[in-house]
């Protein structure tokens, strides 16, 4: 491809709302030319069949937009949260969201090529996240802390899987009360195969109601990239595993990691004066 006049065509189905095909239309829609065929107007269509799909399932339908209409589905089948869930979101702005607790909910890098990442929901508003690469537990503890403290945080939870437990642990002998965050946990609703699904359900219910979400593409990705099953013993629902996005050509859902923790347990108010840590001398 680095020879001039090189050109590159990418020919496919639209089933899907992730991967390599569906970026060149979305994240990276500025490097492509773009040709959408609808089936109707093919000279060797079936008409007849295609009029059929169209009583059955209805024009609009995601079966009659990727068959007919060669576009993308409003969700695949086995995507978790449906694309236009996050689209709405994008646009939506957020009312009487100062009234609420502020709740920080901290992913932590576990691989080299993850991310830290610290996002603060307040009410109905996701405010800008903050990444980090390369931190170790101390300084990501320190960092978390002066959030706290400057954000006036009410709510704190930590991904304590992992490297993330020396964080909680540091966070607690600084005097900030932490709540340790285990994605593998049994679940409060056991219709769900541990609790990391029942955040992520908790958050798409609360997405789907509504949400101002930041502008920031990796989150919207994130949100978009996992996949569910029930192919377990119990016919539970499961979200589908880290190292399996990544064997699909997905990044980590960090991003969206840390907003999800932010459903992990409800939060009641607290006066502000509680906020500050007791003084700790090392």
């Amino acid at each position: 491809m680095t020879t001039k006049g090189a050109m590159w065509f990418a020919f496919g189905n639209p089933t899907r709302n992730n991967g390599r095909f569906f970026e060149c239309f979305h994240k990276f829609k500025h490097r492509w030319e773009h040709r959408t065929v609808d089936a109707r107007e093919a000279r060797k269509a079936n008409l007849k069949e295609i009029n059929k799909w169209k009583e059955d399932y209805g024009d609009d339908s995601d079966f009659f937009r990727v068959r007919v209409r060669g576009e993308f589905p409003r969700a695949s089948w086995a995507q978790f949260i449906p694309h236009d869930v996050v689209e709405r979101c994008r646009k939506y702005e957020a009312e009487a969201w100062e009234v609420f607790p502020r709740i920080l909910g901290v992913d932590i890098a576990r691989f080299g090529d993850d991310q830290t990442v610290f996002c603060i929901r307040q009410g109905r508003r996701v405010f800008p996240l903050r990444k980090f690469r390369g931190l170790d537990i101390m300084q990501v503890a320190a960092l978390v802390g002066q959030t706290i403290k400057e954000e006036k945080i009410q709510g704190v939870f930590v991904d304590g899987v992992g490297l993330g437990i020396g964080v909680v642990d540091r966070l607690r002998q600084l005097g900030f009360q932490t709540v340790d965050v285990q994605s593998g946990a049994k679940p409060n609703n056991l219709k769900y195969f541990n609790k990391r699904a029942e955040m992520w359900a908790e958050m798409r219910d609360f997405l789907k109601e509504g949400c101002q979400l930041p502008d920031d593409q990796e989150l919207f990705d994130d949100l978009l990239g996992p996949e569910y099953t029930f192919e377990n013993r119990l016919n539970l629902l499961q979200l589908e595993k880290k190292e399996d996005m990544k064997a699909r050509g997905l990044a980590s859902p960090d991003c969206a990691d840390a907003l999800a923790f932010t459903f992990y347990a409800p939060i009641a108010f607290i006066d502000e004066q509680e906020l500050e840590p007791e003084t700790y001398e090392d």
